[in-house]
């Protein structure tokens, strides 16, 4: 089931786990249909962790599909494309291990979240190679955004990122 979010673009994707003695199984992709160019995994060893707001610039950007594999967090999503009619918008869902929920996340739309337990790990299935040179990204506390959390564990350069 693919449900639309407040922000163009951006859907939260339910799958149905197909569920027996052994345990579940859920397929998150068909790589037929998705053409994906990196998978990368998030682990955090301590709740309270934020990472982000990060995104891609240029012929660089990239669309996301976040999975949360273990563990608890808030997700965030804000939309930073000036020529969208859900510009500056911000979608937070809560996405935990075994919920069987994907956020795809468009071009153009900053990421970021905020884990609520310990040993959090996030699978992101990104359709773009990561260039550092197009990485960039905004400070969760710049005042257009008013999100309220308090990180314990945050790194060096998400708390240098400039405000908006």
């Amino acid at each position: 089931m693919i449900k639309n979010t407040k922000i163009n673009g951006c859907y939260i994707i339910s799958y149905k786990k197909k569920i027996d003695n052994r345990g579940h199984f859920l397929r998150l992709f068909d790589f037929k249909k998705i053409k994906i160019k990196q998978i990368s995994l998030s682990f955090n060893k301590s709740k309270y962790t934020f990472r982000g707001f990060h995104f891609q610039k240029g012929k660089y950007k990239e669309n996301k599909y976040i999975y949360c594999s273990q563990g608890e967090l808030i997700d965030f999503v804000i939309d930073i494309r000036k020529n969208s009619k859900t510009y500056l918008n911000i979608m937070k869902i809560n996405l935990k291990e075994n919920d069987s929920k994907l956020i795809f996340i468009p071009k153009g739309c900053l990421h970021g979240f905020y884990t609520l337990k310990n040993k959090t790990s996030l699978i992101y299935f990104i359709d773009q190679k990561y260039k550092k040179s197009h990485s960039s990204g905004f400070n969760y506390k710049s005042k257009k955004f008013n999100i309220k959390i308090f990180p314990k564990i945050i790194s060096k350069r998400d708390k240098l990122l400039p405000d908006f």
